[in-house]
């Protein structure tokens, strides 16, 4: 007996030591193979290896938790790829109820996607060859117009009265007089200077972009393809969500595609009917570079708050250097603003974008930073509606709270 249970023993140690030996040297082989791992050969080893237990929750988590980095390292991997269909799907959605419209008229589906696409790229192309070389042009313009405009200002206030006013009371102004003199115009003209060149760049590369990929023709010939069988597409998606939550799915989808895809097509209405208008009226008053100014109005116009505030200030500064009357152009610049965004606000918002998506004020800041920090100028235009749809969920689990607790104490 003694004898027996001293063979178990070695045995199971013998077990022990070879299971540490081997995992030992199949670390020692992954590492020596660790240059041709992929995600791939990861993700199946982990779901090969936790296959069997796949019974227990925390596996099930595990595997789940793995195929979802995976999808993630595999979309970050191919972003570049299929940014054209990324693109070409955003386009079908904002589209989508466009052709609904002309359906509706009986007009085929397929004919209409066809005479949206051509619009659409008829536009985009004669965008690119009419406005960019005159964008350019202005652009410049503008930079040269605000580092005069500087100096100017510059030389104004060291023959105004400030600075005599200042020594009259006893306040030192040398150190006053050097920062106006040397410091203040360098500062202002490279802020300028970089937030113009940055936003001329954006609008080159974005205009470089759409020239290479609309060249290959794979934005508009797959954006007419989803428009086409777009009713089909999201009928398969829904086939795809299991039968016990395909319901409650359905409602939370159709609810975020109501907050997110109105207001997205909203503001986009709203950004060209204010671009226009902005280009229009800037134009009629005699300001320079007006058609650079209405564009950017349009495009930041896509920014709550910092948007009308940031293109108010730069036009009613470039009315200064346009010529006269000075004065009237620049209150013509204030009263045009104002006047478009209280238009805006009151009558065409309300109209056009429907609802308030209700973030309160300091949230919707707040909001601006972090998406914008994430995600640049496309994280400033979709922190509203992303930020509303995370509201609403916090609502929904807040109300499921409550009901739960209701009915438990019932």
């Amino acid at each position: 007996m003694p004898e027996t249970e001293h063979t178990e023993e070695f045995k199971k140690l013998s077990e022990i030591i070879a299971f540490v030996a081997g995992m030992a040297l199949f670390l020692v082989f992954i590492y020596q193979i660790l240059p041709i791992l992929s995600p791939f050969i990861l993700v199946a080893a982990i779901l090969f290896l936790l296959y069997p237990a796949r019974h227990h929750l925390y596996v099930r988590r595990m595997m789940w938790l793995a195929v979802f980095l995976f999808l993630l390292w595999f979309f970050h991997a191919l972003i570049g790829t299929l940014a054209p269909f990324i693109i070409a799907f955003l386009l079908a959605y904002l589209l989508n109820p466009l052709v609904e419209v002309f359906e509706q008229r009986n007009i085929p589906r397929w004919l209409s996607s066809l005479l949206i696409i051509v619009v659409f790229l008829g536009a985009i192309i004669s965008s690119i060859v009419l406005l960019i070389p005159t964008l350019v042009g202005q652009f410049r313009g503008i930079i040269e117009g605000l580092t005069v405009f500087a100096w100017n200002t510059v030389d104004q206030i060291k023959q105004g009265q400030l600075l005599t006013w200042l020594e009259n009371v006893g306040i030192p102004t040398n150190d006053l007089r050097d920062m106006i003199a040397n410091q203040l115009p360098t500062r202002f003209e490279s802020i300028v200077r970089a937030l113009l060149e940055g936003a001329l760049g954006f609008l080159t590369s974005v205009s470089t972009i759409i020239t290479q990929v609309f060249g290959l023709i794979i934005i508009p010939f797959t954006t007419f393809y989803l428009l086409m069988d777009y009713p089909a597409i999201l009928q398969k998606l829904r086939s795809l969500i299991p039968v016990p939550r395909r319901e409650s799915v359905t409602v939370y989808i159709a609810k975020i595609d109501d907050m997110l895809g109105h207001y997205l097509r909203g503001i986009l209405l709203l950004a060209l009917i204010q671009g226009i208008a902005t280009t229009t009226g800037l134009f009629l008053i005699g300001i320079h570079y007006a058609l650079v100014l209405g564009i950017l109005t349009g495009i930041l116009n896509l920014i709550p708050y910092i948007g009308f505030y940031s293109c108010l200030v730069l036009s009613a500064i470039v009315a200064l250097f346009s010529g006269d009357p000075v004065v009237g152009k620049f209150i013509g610049v204030i009263i045009l603003y104002v006047g478009l965004n209280v238009l805006e606000n009151m009558v065409l918002a309300p109209k056009i974008v429907g609802k308030k998506v209700g973030v309160h004020p300091i949230l919707l800041i707040l909001s601006l930073v972090v998406f914008g920090y994430f995600l640049g100028f496309v994280g400033l235009v979709i922190a509203v509606p992303m930020t509303a749809v995370i509201l609403m969920f916090v609502k929904m689990w807040e109300e499921y709270n409550t009901s739960t607790a209701v009915a438990e104490t019932k």
